[in-house]
């Protein structure tokens, strides 16, 4: 049993590179063997968006580091990934990851599917990381990753999350079940239940109809109620799906991405032409 764990951050044995690597102990208390890689140690370049791992099949041209970040995760039985949150969620390299894995997030093209993982972020104060785990969750969801545990942790400091051990044994915990799951081959979420079924997450946005509460990460929706204390619920959708599976996955690529490339080669010609017209180079 393999488990790789990736750090998001730039800081050497920063609050993300600790929060993770106690994940990494804990599952090799259990008998798990694990490596960690500091992202940032990668040249790892921007999507260009050209898609030829979809449209032509010849997978990614660009290369560079993150061709063996991935190959790593692909040897991978377990994968944990953490990142700082600066601006309300993750930082740039886990966004570009997130963009790169483009190339295995389509059904006849996902090496990553089954694997089993853990995320970790760490926020300066509460109430500014609403888009890290969600982010992260992104990451895992559109490879096909089973999200078993999240975490989400405060320090401001450099490696100040040393001093928290609340923080420490919550990862701790989460290296434990990730193990397990593992090893029964169980793929059920074990973290703190949120108000999204499928992503784990409570934020909502209201469906454009203005009937139910959506969450915009997996588009299931649900109905708003109050129970007998006035708290707020918001029940989901029994026949609800979601866009994270399979048929969802094949639909979007069948409706909406081979069409445009049709359609783009009968308007090359035009396009090229309106974009010499508006002279761009002169602004």
């Amino acid at each position: 049993m393999k488990i790789i764990g990736l750090i998001g951050s730039a800081r050497k044995k920063g609050n993300t590179e600790i929060l993770v690597k106690e994940v990494l102990k804990a599952a090799r208390e259990k008998g798990a063997k694990v490596e960690s890689i500091r992202l940032t140690d990668y040249e790892i370049q921007p999507c260009t968006g050209c898609m030829a791992c979809v449209l032509k099949k010849e997978g990614c041209p660009i290369s560079d580091g993150v061709n063996t970040i991935f190959e790593k995760m692909i040897e991978s039985d377990g994968i944990v990934v953490g990142t700082p949150i600066y601006f309300l969620g993750a930082n740039g390299i886990i966004k570009i990851l997130i963009d790169r894995g483009f190339q295995y997030s389509f059904p006849d093209n996902m090496p990553l599917k089954g694997k089993l993982g853990v995320t970790c972020a760490v926020a300066g104060v509460p109430n500014w990381e609403q888009f890290g785990l969600l982010e992260l969750y992104l990451l895992f969801s559109s490879l096909g990753i089973s999200l078993i545990d999240q975490i989400i942790a405060y320090a401001q400091g450099p490696g100040e999350i040393i001093l928290k051990p609340d923080s420490l044994e919550r990862a701790h915990k989460a290296g434990w079940r990730l193990v397990e799951a593992l090893k029964s081959n169980n793929s059920t979420y074990q973290g703190e239940p949120g108000l999204c079924p499928v992503c784990h997450n409570n934020l909502l946005t209201i469906s454009k109809d203005g009937k139910y509460f959506e969450c915009p990460m997996c588009l299931v929706k649900g109905k708003p109620s109050v129970d007998e204390k006035g708290n707020l619920i918001v029940k989901f959708l029994e026949t609800e799906k979601h866009r994270w599976e399979e048929k969802a996955r094949r639909e979007h690529v069948d409706k909406n991405i081979i069409p445009s490339f049709q359609r783009y080669r009968e308007n090359i010609k035009k396009i090229r032409q309106k974009i010499k017209e508006a002279s761009l180079d002169d602004l």
